[in-house]
């Protein structure tokens, strides 16, 4: 046993210093580690990994490329925690914050902010987000249209799953959520259930929260979209300056838009001038239950 620990730390500081690729050191049964701390602007992972924000870091791109290219295969789907420490913040100034495909990024407690203008997340094929605690996305303002929480274009497969009694946050974006020619995604809460007086409802419903509140758009699907799941969880709308859950019209439907256990939540104030109609879908084929 005493071999094998330490045949491990040689290998992770071989990694760590580049002598060894990472594929091996997943090999061992240990996802390696790797601490932003700002001496690295741009990060491409492609096995099991461990991302650690310890302290403020501000990462600068130049405006170009991507911050992290998290990326898998079908086959071999990537698995990546990221873990923010001590109250972190990460700001970024990229294109593209951090894009997903073929890979699953899990954590809590990020704070990630928008610095000038992008994409702070973006989910390619079979790209998906667990988010088991509160997670906050704070954008570069409702007025730039660069500025989008979640993206997901031209793709398919993805994921987003909130555990119950968390909230996946993306305020102060032009757009909180936005998809374009997205199809077979799901948006998803908890699916533990309770049952009174006979009636049987999610706890995901009201606990397993996306709150796209305080943007331009809250969250604006496309009538590209197809096969489109949102399950089991809460979407915190209110306050949007345009519309809470926008779809383009232009004679366009999406074909195939599902909800089942959502609750959807779009109270503006008394004062409060939305632009828009507060929540607008066109669908071919339409499916409401229980929300």
């Amino acid at each position: 046993m005493k071999s094998k620990r330490f045949l491990r730390c040689i290998l992770f500081a071989a990694l760590m210093i580049g002598l060894v690729p990472a594929a091996m050191m997943a090999a061992e049964g240990d996802a390696p580690q790797v601490t932003i701390d700002g001496t690295q602007t741009n990060y491409t992972i492609s096995t099991d990994t461990t991302l650690v924000v310890a302290q403020d870091i501000t990462l600068d791109g130049a405006n170009t490329a991507s911050a992290f290219n998290i990326t898998g295969t079908e086959e071999i789907p990537v698995n990546v925690t990221l873990v923010f420490e001590n109250n972190a913040t990460l700001t970024l100034n990229y294109t593209d914050g951090i894009v997903i495909e073929n890979a699953t990024l899990t954590g809590q407690g990020w704070n990630i902010v928008d610095a000038t203008g992008m994409d702070v997340i973006q989910l390619n094929n079979n790209g998906s987000l667990d988010i088991t605690g509160n997670v906050q996305l704070t954008g570069a303002g409702k007025d730039n249209q660069a500025s989008r929480g979640i993206a997901m274009v031209n793709s398919s497969g993805q994921t987003i799953e909130v555990a119950d009694g968390a909230t996946l946050a993306a305020n102060g974006f032009y757009r909180g959520l936005e998809t374009s020619t997205a199809s077979n995604y799901t948006i998803q809460g908890d699916s533990t259930t309770t049952t009174v007086d006979g009636k049987t409802t999610s706890e995901g419903m009201y606990n397993s929260v996306l709150d796209f509140s305080d943007n331009a758009y809250g969250m604006a699907l496309s009538y590209f979209d197809s096969s489109v799941n949102f399950k089991d969880c809460k979407l915190e709308v209110s306050d949007c300056d345009q519309s809470g859950i926008y779809m383009r019209q232009d004679n366009g439907i999406i074909n195939g838009l599902y909800f089942d256990q959502v609750f959807i939540n779009c109270v503006n104030g008394e004062n409060f001038e939305q632009a828009d109609i507060a929540v607008r879908l066109h669908s071919a084929k339409f499916e409401i239950k229980d929300c």
